[in-house]
């Protein structure tokens, strides 16, 4: 069942995934399923918002920043990927704040 995620929500890489940037691409590897994703372009880019824990609000500022996309779409489609990375187990949906 996917979650819905809003604006204030913060999400986490999970700490038991493994992953590395090669060539400006992210390649992470799930634990539960043991695949390897890679995560290139605005998905990397998302991956990168969440090297601490952040709000989704805050990753969707950073996306409408570097890419010439409008703050609705960006909020559909990164909050849709983000849902994805979920589901895959590579990130977590966090209770506390957001780390500063």
């Amino acid at each position: 069942m996917k979650m819905a995620l809003s604006e204030e929500m913060i999400v986490a890489r999970r700490e038991d995934t493994a992953w590395q940037v090669v060539e400006e691409r992210a390649v992470v590897v799930t634990p539960r399923d043991r695949k390897i994703h890679i995560l290139d372009g605005t998905g990397g880019r998302i991956w990168g918002c969440i090297e601490r824990p952040a709000s989704v609000g805050s990753i969707v500022e950073t996306i409408v920043d570097e890419f010439e996309i409008d703050s609705e779409t960006a909020m559909r489609e990164t909050a849709a990927f983000l849902e994805e990375l979920l589901e895959k187990g590579m990130i977590e949906v966090r209770e506390d704040t957001a780390e500063t």
